[in-house]
Order: C-alpha cells, then structure tokens, then sequence
C-alpha cells in the first residue's frame, strides 16, 4: 500500500507539471522575415546560409539591432499572470573575437501596437560572448502592465569594426498545466492499471 502512495503520488506530480508547448520558433534557415532595425554606423546586415544566420555589424565600437519583421514573422503570445511557465531558448554557434551580444524583448498590447523595450533579458543587465545552448526563464522580470505579446530583439556590440555572431536557433515555449478533469481522468486510469496486477494476486491466493 506505502508502493502504491508514493506511485500516485509521483503520478500526480507528473500531471500537474505538465508540459513545454513550443509557442514561437526560428530555426535561421532563412531570414527574410528579420531586419536590421537600428545600425548607427552602416554597412550592418544579416544573411543566412541556410543553416544559421549571419549578424554582421560593420562599424567600430559600434552596435547594430536585429529583430522580427512585424507581419512575416508571429509575435510571441504572452500572458504576464504566467510569466514563470514562459521560457526563451537560444542556441548560438559561434561569434567573432571582439564582439559580444544581449537579447532584449519588445513588449506590444493585444492589438501589436508597441508599447516599450524590456533591454538585457540574456544576460541580465549585461552582454555576454557565450556560445551554447541556454534556456531564461522570464518569470524574473518585469513587464508592462499592457503586455500581451513580446519580439525578440537581438542586440550585437563590436570593438573592431567588422564583427559576426552566428545563431543557430531561437525560440519560445510555455508550460503547459492539464486541466484538472484531464488530470484527474490521468491519475485515475494510472491507479487502475496498478491495482489490476494486484487485484488478480489477491484472486490467486
């Protein structure tokens, strides 16, 4: 009876986490949806191969922003009651030496007007040079209060002119919590197939 607790037990606690829905992706296979949304000095762009794309940044101790086309690319769907099941992931393959890079996140009301600019989500209040794959969860952070969709905003810093940053993927998930019938009707169906076995030894005896 002690297994039999602790099972449903872990049952439960399986089918309350319930899981990551993949809301909001892209893989930089192409970038005809993206644009270089501010470049002080000139000469910026960004390119993929087909694989991953391409951030270049041509000025010295410059920086340029590359973000989502509004209308090619989806906005990312958020509700701030929920910030903590929101996640952003990354993955970047490699940068230049003497770059770095931030992740910033435009908010935007339920109709897509812009509202502000949420700077150095990834790192937190910095830029980093990491290469990687790395998960931020965004319940830290604090949103405008009218925010019901959100656009990455990818940040790129140089110190000789003529840097790159390669990214690989970025994208969004959220989790996802089963509604307490679907849970129940989970845990229930569990128990059964644990005490059928032991309901056909008690018959055996």
């Amino acid at each position: 009876m002690k297994t039999l607790v602790l099972t449903a037990s872990t049952i439960l606690a399986t089918a309350l986490a319930g899981r990551s829905e993949l809301i909001w992706n892209e893989d930089f296979t192409n970038t005809t949806s993206w644009a270089v949304v501010s470049d002080p000095d000139g000469g910026s762009s960004i390119a993929s191969d087909g694989v991953r794309a391409a951030l270049y940044v041509n000025g010295t101790n410059s920086l340029a922003a590359f973000a989502p086309i509004g209308g090619l690319k989806p906005f990312v769907p958020f509700d701030q009651g929920n910030k903590t099941a929101y996640t952003m992931g990354l993955t970047v393959q490699d940068l230049t030496w003497s770059t770095s890079y931030d992740i910033s996140l435009d908010q935007f009301d339920a109709s897509h007007n812009y509202l502000d600019t949420l700077w150095q989500v990834f790192p937190f209040g910095s830029t980093t040079t990491f290469a990687g794959n790395t998960n931020i969860n965004l319940g830290a952070y604090s949103f405008n209060a009218n925010c019901a969709y959100l656009m990455p905003k990818i940040m790129v810093h140089t110190g000789d002119g003529g840097q790159t940053v390669r990214f690989d993927n970025l994208s969004f998930d959220v989790q996802a919590i089963p509604e307490a019938g679907s849970a129940a009707l989970w845990i229930a169906g569990a128990l059964v197939c644990l005490l059928h076995p032991m309901a056909r030894k008690l018959t055996w005896k």
